[in-house]
């Protein structure tokens, strides 16, 4: 008995694995909600040899969905983001005030609690950006024709296999 090898299907899914990895990355660029590159970063793929995973860090999940109100990230994570930004505090009048820890602390402690108030992100209604249904729908036609298609000849070699046997 000779063990089913599925390496269309692998290498198809690793070339997925590569894509959407890439895509995502882009996304995150052009929809400009990758401040310091972290979530970025994070994305990455698994695969065996008939199963494809996307993975990232939690942030993913709050750009995608959004932060919901009455939850807040940490103020290290606000502070982080906002020096990425280029965001400097500023007073009650709109002026912007000297750049030190204090400051930053205040500006991230508003920012958090705005958070906790309203949610996340306000361009996209506090909705979040929608990141990852949106690029595996612009891929997933093409990718699941392929993958299946893959698959189709990696049975049909197996099938051949069994033939030469009799």
């Amino acid at each position: 008995m000779t063990t089913t090898r599925f390496d269309n299907l692998q290498a198809e899914l690793i070339k997925y694995g590569e894509l959407l990895v890439e895509r995502y990355r882009s996304q995150l660029k052009i929809d400009g909600t990758s401040a310091t590159n972290k979530t970025r970063d994070s994305i990455r793929y698994k695969s065996t040899k008939d199963e494809l995973e996307i993975l990232s860090d939690l942030s993913l999940k709050y750009i995608d969905e959004g932060r919901p109100a009455g939850a807040a990230p940490s103020l290290s994570d606000i502070e982080a983001w906002a020096k990425a930004k280029g965001i400097k505090p500023k007073d009650g009048s709109g002026k912007f005030v000297a750049v030190n820890d204090r400051s930053m602390f205040w500006m991230a402690k508003n920012i958090a609690k705005s958070i906790s108030e309203k949610g996340t992100i306000k361009r996209f209604g506090y909705k979040g950006s929608g990141i990852i249904d949106f690029v595996y729908q612009n891929n997933k036609e093409a990718m699941l024709d392929n993958i299946f298609a893959a698959y189709g000849r990696d049975i049909e070699e197996v099938i051949q296999d069994i033939v030469k046997r009799k």
